[in-house]
């Protein structure tokens, strides 16, 4: 029988977050016959991402579980968290012994400490702007740069753009583009409209906004705030639900309590139930500062939504004729009238490239090049 292929992915955690539902599709979806999948977390959330992978029997270890001081947030033990983290990346990484490394976001320093054999085999995914990842992360792109000096690597990146700047800065020519593709059975039996908002106590008869995204000044948030605040000067039965978790969820809320939304706004989080969500949307606002491929724009389009989104987000992400970008230069009365705006009523959705079944048969195509 062939021996199976040593495979760990590489990632900060499994919060409910763009990169790291991708690395859930990939644990759920890869040839179990063909790879022994480790997932290497250096946090632990509690989140259903976490539950749903252990139930199915994924391997994950988390760099949390073996920290002295995690809960501890101070200054010294902080930098002892720090040193503790390398050192058990760089213990389990040899103990785990792996044909090929995967990693995700900012990982790649921690992996050049981890000095790893250099027959291990180092895929990295790019799942954010790469110029803007240029200037802000010096040291994490030097490291990549080593590693891509030292081992066998192969880059991944979300869309031609991104493809062309990383081929440039690295001197090379052989990164490849892999979409952020999604589950597209789960969108065949959704609930109904009715259903969903009488679940989440929304009338009826509401406009609803949606909005999918960790809660991080970059995701622009509170400008969406603003668009609805007016809005509903427009139209008073608009209704927002903002889906996500992170850092900034309670300036979020400050800013709702601020503009007097409160029984206007739904914060949800946790949620393994996208597709129904968005079958209660009327319109999908995602008015980021910049961004990769956001994967709930695509998902949006698979529920047939309609898509007011910033224009600093991948162009790649418009498979249909439901998404409308729009500058964050424009004034809010612009974003409003693109909300308010009829959808086409005739469109297609571009399927095929974004099924994550066939992405993932491409990805293990790749590994077992």
């Amino acid at each position: 029988m062939k021996q199976k292929i040593k495979l760990v992915h590489f990632i900060h955690g499994l919060i409910m977050g763009g990169a790291e539902t991708l690395v859930k599709e990939y644990a759920l979806g890869i040839d179990k016959n063909k790879f022994d999948l480790t997932i290497l977390c250096l946090n632990r959330y509690n989140s259903p991402y976490e539950k749903m992978l252990e139930k199915q029997g994924i391997k994950i270890i988390y760099i949390s579980d073996f920290l002295t001081f995690y809960e501890r947030k101070n200054i010294f033990f902080r930098f002892v968290n720090k040193l503790q983290r390398y050192y058990f990346v760089r213990k389990i990484l040899k103990k785990l012994q792996p044909d090929i490394l995967h990693i995700h976001l900012l990982l790649n320093q921690m992996v050049l400490f981890s000095a790893l054999p250099k027959t291990t085999r180092i895929f990295y995914t790019q799942h954010h702007d790469f110029i803007s990842y240029q200037k802000e992360y010096q040291q994490d792109i030097r490291a990549l740069k080593k590693l891509i000096g030292k081992y066998p690597t192969k880059l991944i990146a979300l869309n031609k753009d991104m493809r062309e700047q990383m081929n440039r800065f690295f001197g090379i020519s052989n990164t490849v583009i892999l979409n952020n593709g999604t589950d597209l059975e789960r969108f065949k039996h959704i609930k109904t409209k009715v259903q969903i908002r009488k679940e989440l106590g929304i009338a009826q008869d509401a406009f609803v906004i949606g909005h999918i995204g960790r809660f991080d000044s970059i995701k622009n948030q509170t400008f969406l705030i603003d668009i609805v605040a007016a809005l509903l000067k427009k139209k008073p039965n608009a209704f927002l639900i903002m889906i996500g978790s992170g850092p900034d969820r309670a300036k979020i809320e400050a800013k709702i309590k601020e503009m007097k939304m409160k029984e206007r706004t739904l914060l949800l989080s946790n949620r393994t139930d996208i597709p129904d969500l968005f079958a209660a949307m009327d319109c999908f606002v995602f008015p980021s500062i910049k961004e990769g491929l956001p994967v709930s724009v695509i998902e949006a389009q698979f529920a047939t939504v309609p898509c007011v989104i910033s224009n600093r987000v991948c162009k790649d992400v418009k498979i249909s004729d439901l998404v409308t970008f729009k500058s964050l230069q424009e004034p809010i009365s612009a974003w409003i009238e693109a909300i308010l705006a009829k959808p086409p009523a005739e469109f297609s959705v571009n399927y095929k490239d974004w099924d994550i079944s066939i992405i993932i048969k491409k990805l293990e195509k790749l590994y077992e090049q």
